[in-house]
């Protein structure tokens, strides 16, 4: 979850940015104006590190500079090991 500070304007909304590099190039994170201060970013990949900015969204649709940026490093999750134990039988119905 991508949490940030509000802008002292005020203004319709945000845009969330992620980068592979930092300081790099960005890409917008959410599909719609974000109207709080957070945003889910489903679309990262375990075993990254993903640079994230966001920006302001005036009244007349215009965007503020970018935030400072911030990181967030998505744990790679271990493959179940097998203890040789497991069986699937086949039958009438799917497994």
């Amino acid at each position: 979850m991508l949490i940030w500070q509000g802008s002292k304007s005020p203004g319709k909304g945000y845009n969330a940015y992620r980068g592979t590099k930092s300081g790099g190039s960005y890409s917008e994170s959410n599909p719609d104006l974000v109207q709080g201060l957070s945003n889910r970013d489903r679309d990262v990949q375990s075993g990254t590190t993903d640079y994230y900015v966001t920006r302001a969204v005036d009244a007349d649709g215009f965007e503020s500079v970018n935030s400072s940026e911030g990181t967030a490093t998505i744990p790679s999750l271990p493959v179940p090991q097998s203890n040789g134990q497991l069986a699937a039988i086949g039958g009438p119905r799917a497994v």
